[in-house]
């Protein structure tokens, strides 16, 4: 379990009286290498890396991969917009709810590749070619719905019968035939996602067996699909656990898919580690015998805690030279029993002004940070080749409040 802050004790302090707290930090140099790690992993086979912006649309993170060859799996307008503006392609748009002007949008981009997810959004699609044709056919795939329970948290599971992502293996063949006789859409590609933060390879391997099994099956209906979008879902180890190595996802892939052309998109095994949310404490309370480390931070900043009963490890970046521990419960200062990221967390003796590192949120952590109660949205820095720089500067409630109106009297 790595328990130890990304930088020294000393950056941080500089950090934290130049941006002030809570603010996140993201390695940059991490990042680079976990993307590395996939290419180095798919190198024998034809495969592209399409990064999972919604894990952390940051245009530094993005401009990052770009530079590195990858495209870029979004889910909305202002995603696609994100990507477009780093330059990341191919982009592959996924989603259940897209409406009809994001739909207009990526039809009318070449380097755009829809995941249709419902028969209804096929209709749209339909609707829009035959009334705005698009000046070359559009690439689609259909995201197949495999039944499979990842063995994920509830909240991440993406690929059983009762989840609202993706269709039937009969739906989809239905959109395919279909979509062959309409020439301005291209089948290209069949899509699957099952979940988020997987640690073992075994519901993959089902998923991707019946995935396989369903291209035979649309191949023997004179449709051919020459890609295969494999989803993401790699997990990272919050808590010290044994996670999936790439190398061996990658054998697993090639089993079945040698012979295609392959999209994965991978979001939380690329950014997850790379980042940090810096806070500073507060005050410790202490009421009826528990101890209470009242952060600065709160569930706005972070909500992967309150959300899904996450676990973050969480480090001062002092060290205790004596190694002497206490019990706390470490919170944030917001007005809900909820706004926890921490209970019963055994941690080194630790005192008001103190800073702290919670670490392993660079994924899901100020992508969906918000201004409740009335909170600065944090900072974004880049720490690359040893220098620190601002990458989204903290947004705050004079900021916000030109967003709102009133009748002036």
């Amino acid at each position: 379990m790595n328990m130890k802050p990304l930088h020294d004790e000393t950056l941080y302090r500089s950090i934290a009286e130049q941006y002030g707290t809570p603010c996140y930090i993201y390695d940059a140099d991490l990042l680079r290498g976990n993307y590395q790690q996939f290419a180095d992993s798919f190198a024998g086979l034809d495969a592209t890396i399409c990064y999972a912006v919604k894990a952390n649309g940051n245009l530094a993170v993005l401009k990052e991969l770009a530079q590195l060859g990858a495209g870029a799996d979004i889910v909305s307008a202002g995603e696609l917009t994100r990507a477009l503006k780093t330059k990341m392609k191919p982009i592959i748009f996924s989603g259940v709810g897209k409406n009809r002007a994001e739909l207009e949008m990526a039809i009318h981009h070449p380097d755009v590749q829809i995941n249709i997810e419902s028969y209804q959004e096929f209709q749209q699609i339909k609707e829009i070619c035959k009334n705005q044709p698009p000046k070359t056919p559009c690439k689609i795939a259909v995201r197949v719905n495999p039944d499979i329970d990842a063995g994920t948290h509830d909240k991440i599971s993406t690929g059983r019968k009762g989840d609202k992502f993706g269709v039937s293996f009969d739906e989809a063949m239905q959109i395919y035939q279909e979509a062959s006789k309409i020439p301005m859409l291209k089948n290209h590609a069949v899509a699957v996602h099952i979940g988020s933060q997987l640690l073992s390879l075994e519901p993959y391997r089902l998923a991707f067996g019946k995935v396989r099994e369903f291209m035979n099956d649309v191949q023997q209906q004179g449709i051919t699909l020459e890609a295969v979008d494999i989803g993401g879902g790699l997990g990272i180890a919050y808590k010290g656990e044994e996670i999936l190595q790439i190398a061996d996802y990658a054998a697993l892939v090639q089993e079945f898919f040698a012979n295609k052309k392959i999209y994965m998109e991978p979001g939380r095994r690329i950014v997850g580690n790379m980042g940090e949310l810096l806070t500073r404490i507060n005050l410790i309370k202490q009421s009826q015998g528990q101890k209470f480390a009242i952060l600065d931070a709160a569930m706005n900043d972070l909500m992967r805690p309150t959300l899904y009963q996450a676990w973050h490890n969480i480090v001062p970046i002092a060290h205790n030279q004596r190694g002497e521990t206490d019990i706390y419960d470490i919170v944030g200062p917001i007005c809900e029993t909820g706004d926890v990221f921490a209970k019963a967390r055994q941690m080194p003796i630790i005192s008001e002004e103190d800073l702290l590192v919670i670490k392993d949120c660079g994924a899901y952590g100020a992508v969906m940070g918000s201004a409740y109660n009335a909170r600065a949205l944090a900072p974004e820095i880049m720490v690359k080749d040893g220098a620190a720089k601002l990458v989204r500067r903290r947004i705050d409630i004079d900021e916000l409040l030109r967003y709102e109106m009133i009748d002036e009297e």
